[in-house]
């Protein structure tokens, strides 16, 4: 057994009593933005996808991009035009915190065909900095879904399916509704349904923090979410799965009426337990 798999179930726990895990920014478009729309933010996050693949850098260091980035519209207000600055700053930051080899604000002056200037992005990174009081260690689904599938044994297929979920949910501003680790539990939990797997009640116990009842309705918006990507114009995200680094799992066509019998089939697995 791996030391990571050994302490899996503490982690989790740990993260899972961290403010952030349950306070989180969900509104912000509607009681602190005015120039700022959901659909905008799409933008911004694909963006960001391909920026992070263009620098070769982590997941995580994405999902932390993210979750700075949503506090900060969450007590800031940005105009239409700084979006974008606010974002690749953003990614400066979580890119100092998280990888080996950052990249330098010249590149992100660079991928941004120079718009803004490296006083422009300094500047800003202060804002951030100070916005987020540098509250920096943040437990995000990323890091919950390391975990989950440590515990439950996921192969490289299973784990990156569950990879481009909880990345396609960075696109979509009402995912913020659900805190990280049911984003990872119910990944995990349709990576298993969308690939096909048997999910037993012990499999999807070690998959999940959450009863079937709790997870049922993100479930259920992942899979609706996952459903419009398949039939829109083709994202970052996708290309990015589409590649044999992550086992092609954007390939995976998402489930359609089955999802409910499978859900009802598990549900009933559960009643018989007690």
């Amino acid at each position: 057994m791996s030391k990571s798999t050994e302490y899996a179930n503490d982690i989790i726990s740990y993260l899972r009593t961290t403010k952030v895990e349950t306070t989180r920014f969900r509104d912000y478009m509607t009681t602190i933005q005015k120039e700022i729309n959901p659909s905008m933010r799409s933008i911004l996050v694909d963006w960001l996808v391909e920026v992070a693949d263009e620098y070769s850098l982590t997941s995580e260091t994405l999902f932390l991009t993210l979750n700075y980035l949503d506090r900060y519209l969450g007590l800031k207000l940005v105009k239409r035009n700084r979006l974008q600055l606010v974002g690749i700053t953003c990614m400066l930051v979580a890119s100092k915190y998280e990888e080996i080899y950052a990249p330098q604000v010249d590149d992100f002056c660079y991928i941004t065909d120079n718009t803004y200037t490296r006083d422009d992005i300094l500047l800003m990174e202060r804002d951030i900095l100070d916005a987020l009081r540098f509250e920096l260690t943040q437990p995000t689904a990323r890091q919950f879904l390391k975990y989950l599938t440590s515990l439950c044994g996921a192969d490289s297929d299973l784990e990156s399916l569950a990879t481009y979920f909880i990345e396609l949910t960075l696109l979509d501003y009402s995912f913020l509704s659900y805190c990280p680790s049911m984003v990872a539990s119910s990944a995990l939990v349709l990576a298993h349904f969308t690939s096909e797997r048997v999910l037993s009640v012990v499999g999807f116990q070690k998959c999940s923090y959450y009863s079937p009842l709790e997870i049922k309705s993100c479930v259920k918006e992942l899979n609706k979410h996952h459903q419009r990507i398949q039939n829109g114009p083709k994202l970052a995200v996708v290309e990015k799965y589409s590649k044999s680094k992550y086992e092609n799992v954007a390939s995976f066509s998402p489930i359609s009426g089955s999802l409910q019998e499978k859900w009802d089939f598990l549900e009933k697995s559960f009643e018989g337990m007690d």
